[in-house]
């Protein structure tokens, strides 16, 4: 698993990360300085959040997969914290989301789960969705943490577990029954720079 580096942000950092990225959303939406305060609203929720929670970062962007599943992802984090219920320390995947709450990005993490735990052998008993979408009016507050229970105490599936390893099955299936191929394509990489040669044919 990929350990979390300690980095200074800083508008320089945002700057230059928004304008070498592919995604091209945020300048059809925004200025440069709108995305830039947006996205330090979100970081500074996030970091709200930790300070508040102190949760233990176990690993952060952790690409996965494994043969027995036909799928691959990459989580955003994985978690140790305490379950007062359960009166003991869990696992969590945790998945960040800056956009508005929806139940399907359990289905997402819950697809993770399933393959952190053939990989790594370990638990995962619960699901965490941090949302900070750095748009609230006034006081900024910390970011909102919603989560699903999916092992007991005794490390058994709830019901909530299966319920959504039923949703990952059949999302997949739904999936690949509109897919033209078995494996899915590498995509282009297109080059940086096109130099044409207009002396070539003399040199010839």
């Amino acid at each position: 698993m990929n350990k979390p580096s300690i980095e200074s942000i800083t508008d320089d950092w945002i700057l230059n990360k928004l304008e070498s990225s592919d995604d091209i959303f945020w300048k059809l939406n925004y200025s440069k300085w709108e995305a830039l305060n947006l996205i330090k609203k979100q970081i500074w929720q996030y970091q709200m959040w930790f300070e508040l929670h102190q949760p233990t970062i176990m690993a952060s962007e952790v690409m996965m997969w494994h043969p027995d599943v036909p799928y691959a992802g990459t989580a955003d984090l994985i978690l140790k914290i305490h379950n007062k219920q359960q009166n003991q320390d869990i696992i969590m995947l945790a998945d960040l989301k800056t956009g508005t709450e929806q139940e399907k990005h359990f289905e997402q993490c819950m697809a993770y789960a399933i393959l952190f735990e053939k990989i790594y052998k370990k638990k995962i008993s619960a699901l965490g969705v941090l949302y900070c979408n750095g748009k609230h009016r006034g006081e900024l507050k910390p970011g909102k943490l919603k989560t699903k229970i999916v092992r007991n105490k005794s490390g058994a599936l709830t019901d909530t577990a299966n319920f959504l390893i039923n949703r990952v099955e059949c999302i997949y299936k739904a999936w690949k029954s509109n897919q033209k191929y078995e494996q899915p394509t590498r995509k282009l990489v297109l080059p940086k720079k096109f130099e044409l040669n207009i002396n070539k044919k003399e040199e010839e």
